[in-house]
């Protein structure tokens, strides 16, 4: 008997990780890997779950409605068994899907080609992140120290699934998650602290096993916290 329940972060076990795995999956095939690496199938549904498995809704050409819901940690079963792909999309889906299609190549294209007016952009493994994260600068602390290392060598094992954007990039982002430039308490767009058009010591990371990021954070002196109960993968030298 199909479930009648929604995936929330109350969820978990094998439903939830055969969803991630097929999310993962999805998202690699239309050529967003680095968004895929974001999600750790464990069958344990975190904001970045969420977050990411509303990107591929969007997509898919969910109702602007249905992706709300996803980003915001519900994922209905109707949903659900389009993100698994095991149900045809309607007429409607495939239109909503080439209407947004446009945005999304352009966000990939800003990913891999980005186009910055500034110094201050280095790479962490294949992710752009301002330089000071990594030693390359002067952080906001006044100190020149490779943050990520460091916090790398104590015991996280996560990743940077989103650093530095122009603020064309974060705009866009916006856009495709709620249908605006920004998007109060979900997606700051242009004054996002994730845009590197700024101070060369501000920037913003999104990270993965975030609960040690940020516990090693605090332990090390890191100039990175997080104050965003909603978001609790962003860290930036405010918080916010």
């Amino acid at each position: 008997m199909a479930t009648t329940k929604p995936i929330t972060k109350d969820s978990g076990g094998p439903r939830v990780k055969k969803l991630q795995k097929e999310v993962k999956e999805h998202l690699a095939d239309r050529g967003f890997d680095y968004m895929a690496k974001g999600i750790i199938v464990d069958g344990k549904p975190g904001p970045l779950t969420f977050k990411l498995t509303g990107h591929l809704a969007s997509m898919l050409g969910l109702s602007d409605a249905q992706v709300k819901a996803v980003h915001n940690g519900k994922i209905t079963p109707h949903a659900e068994k389009y993100l698994k792909g095991d149900a045809k999309r309607t007429p409607e889906m495939k239109k909503r899907e080439r209407e947004r299609a446009p945005g999304w190549r352009k966000l990939r294209h800003e990913h891999f080609h980005p186009q910055f007016d500034r110094d201050g952009i280095s790479e962490w493994k294949g992710e752009l992140v301002p330089s000071w994260t990594v030693g390359e600068a002067k952080g906001p602390d006044g100190q020149v120290k490779n943050w990520l290392k460091l916090i790398e060598e104590k015991g996280w094992g996560g990743v940077v699934n989103s650093g530095a954007r122009t603020a064309a990039h974060s705009e866009e982002l916006c856009f495709q998650r709620c249908g605006a430039p920004s998007c109060a308490g979900t997606c700051a767009g242009r004054s996002s602290n994730h845009v590197i058009e700024g101070p060369s010591d501000w920037g913003a990371l999104d990270v993965s096993d975030y609960y040690t990021f940020g516990r090693i954070c605090r332990e090390v002196g890191a100039p990175l916290q997080n104050d965003l109960p909603a978001d609790p993968v962003h860290y930036s030298p405010d918080g916010h």
